[in-house]
């Protein structure tokens, strides 16, 4: 079997779940983090990679995309770690080594310990995206 994102809806008229969309990828993956219902973002399960999909508003189809972020830091969690992902560029983004930390219940305070300058940081989400078109 091919390596398969399935994009599945729900028909309350047949009480039935239905495939509407396979994306193929590249590599096996157990985690998809969805930011709204027309965007989402899918990580491999080797390495340090992540791919974000945005719903064309044409076809109505998932497609990966390229996303203007706006933000320094993203949090993502993969397996048991919480990756802290620093933007270094436009397009690049690193995996912070020397931070730990925990996300508050309601999701909206990160609380980080660094490791290199010893000290612990509390930082508040403020969301802000640009789409490149």
């Amino acid at each position: 079997m091919g390596k398969l994102i399935l994009i599945i809806e729900y028909l309350e008229q047949n009480k039935k779940w239905i495939v509407i969309q396979n994306i193929e990828v590249d590599f096996l993956g157990q985690r998809l983090c969805f930011i709204n219902d027309n965007l989402f973002t899918f990580q491999p399960s080797d390495g340090n990679l992540m791919y974000v999909y945005e719903m064309n508003s044409v076809s109505s189809e998932f497609m990966k995309t390229n996303i203007l972020m706006q933000i320094k830091l993203l949090v993502s969690k993969h397996e048991n770690y919480i990756n802290l992902i620093r933007r270094i560029d436009n397009d690049k983004f690193q995996i912070d080594k020397d931070l730990y930390g925990q996300i508050s219940h309601d999701g909206w305070y990160l609380i980080t310990w660094d490791n290199i300058s010893k000290e612990i940081q509390i930082r508040r989400c403020i969301l802000y995206m640009k789409f490149q078109k």
